[in-house]
């Protein structure tokens, strides 16, 4: 699990650190930013306000929750993933199904230009939309840094590309 920018406190690494050096193992730190559960692996997770989306796999079909750590709201095992590739960037969704509804996560890169040092800089976005059939209903951005993971080839089967 990676974030665009880890950040690891220094109290954080100790307390990994420490049973090892005592000759344990490290627990793996709880991440209170996804709805997976601890034998599943985060593909996608940011919260959305007051609530989290996860895309979480597991040995059994990945799947798609949409909560809080106390109540998750909806769920969801009907997936598909698509991608497009941009000049300086690209864009990975994964939607779900529920009904006629479909919730269609994503993260984007895309090159906002170059600078005057002739370094390319990237505009990062990633959120939330919901639609019902060809209608939009909420488009929704990450209120924090997502959460990404890489599915295996094959996890989640290709489906359309949604442009917003």
């Amino acid at each position: 699990m990676t974030t665009r920018s880890a950040r690891w406190s220094a109290a954080a690494v100790a307390l990994a650190v420490l049973p090892i050096l005592a000759g344990g193992s490290a627990p793996p730190p709880p991440d209170p930013a996804t709805l997976c559960k601890a034998s599943e692996k985060p593909l996608f997770s940011c919260p959305i306000g007051r609530k989290l989306v996860s895309v979480c796999a597991g040995a059994a079909k990945p799947v798609y929750r949409y909560g809080t750590a106390g109540r998750v709201e909806l769920t969801s095992t009907d997936l598909t993933t698509a991608s497009v590739g941009y000049s300086g960037g690209g864009e990975t969704q994964i939607a779900a199904t529920n009904g006629a509804y479909r919730y269609i996560v994503y993260d984007r890169t895309v090159r906002t230009g170059f600078g005057e040092d002739g370094l390319h800089h990237p505009d990062f976005d990633s959120g939330l939309i919901v639609r019902r059939g060809a209608r939009t209903l909420s488009s929704r951005t990450c209120s924090a840094e997502p959460v990404l993971g890489t599915p295996n080839v094959g996890t989640i089967p290709p489906g359309a590309f949604v442009a917003d």
